[in-house]
This record gives structure tokens, sequence and C-alpha cells, in this order.
């Protein structure tokens, strides 16, 4: 994924030689060197846990199709989103069982690699120093 750009340099956790320090380091440098230009410095941070709990799987599998990943990959990360199913238990009382269709645990292996790629394109075309971590950006 990071020979095909998927996973931009602007990602600092879930990628290799990079951590929440190297995020820390790179943010403080770019901002003092724009504080010593004399230059107005605002930070803007999103969490993007909540709208990645909701994102619908179609979109999350086109887009992996839209980067031309390995099309056996895809189908295996399609499986799993599908697989996916759950049920409302009330004082005993027990819904059927239904497809989840949108929404990734983040918790999961798979969930945090789908985030790092989830996010990316929001990212095109912005003019502003851009960091990525964890679930959330820093603009």
């Amino acid at each position: 994924m990071k020979d095909r750009k998927v996973i931009r340099s602007s990602r600092h956790q879930f990628t290799k030689g990079k951590s929440s320090v190297t995020h820390l380091i790179a943010f403080y440098s770019e901002t003092t060197g724009l504080v010593n230009e004399v230059n107005a410095v605002d930070a803007v941070y999103l969490d993007l846990s909540k709208p990645f709990d909701v994102v619908c799987h179609n979109i999350l599998i086109d887009k992996l199709t839209k980067y031309r990943l390995n099309k056996w990959k895809v189908r295996w990360i399609e499986n799993c989103l599908n697989s996916w199913a759950q049920r409302l238990l009330i004082h005993g009382a027990q819904s059927s069982w239904r497809q989840v269709t949108s929404g990734v645990l983040q918790r999961l292996i798979l969930g945090l690699i789908l985030f790092s790629i989830f996010p990316d394109e929001l990212c095109a075309g912005t003019e502003s120093i851009l960091s990525k971590f964890a679930v959330g950006m820093k603009l």
C-alpha cells in the first residue's frame, strides 16, 4: 500500500519507523519554523473515529479497488466486512441477526488498516501542514 501511495507520508501511527513521537517532533519542527518566520499558526484537531463508525462497507471496498490492490486481498477484506452480523437483546427478548453494512471495528487490525487508508483522500488538495495519527488528524 505504501508503494501505491495509498498511505501517505503524513501518516505517523501504524507506519513503519513512525510513531506518536515522530508526529510530535514533525509538528513542533514545522510550527516553530513558521512562528520564527513571523507567520500565524492555527491548529485544528479532527477526531475521525465517529464518522468511521458509520462508513459504508461498499465505499471502503470501492476505495481499495480504486487503488488497484490485489483483487484477492480486496475480496478477503470484503468477505471479512460482509461476515459481520448483530442482533439486539433487551430483557431476554432478542431480534433476528442482521448483516452489518457500515462501520469498522477500530480495535481490530483490519479496522486500523482501513482507517489508515480512508481519511487520506479527505486531505487531497489541502494547502496546510497535515499530520495523521491514530484516529484523528491535525491541520
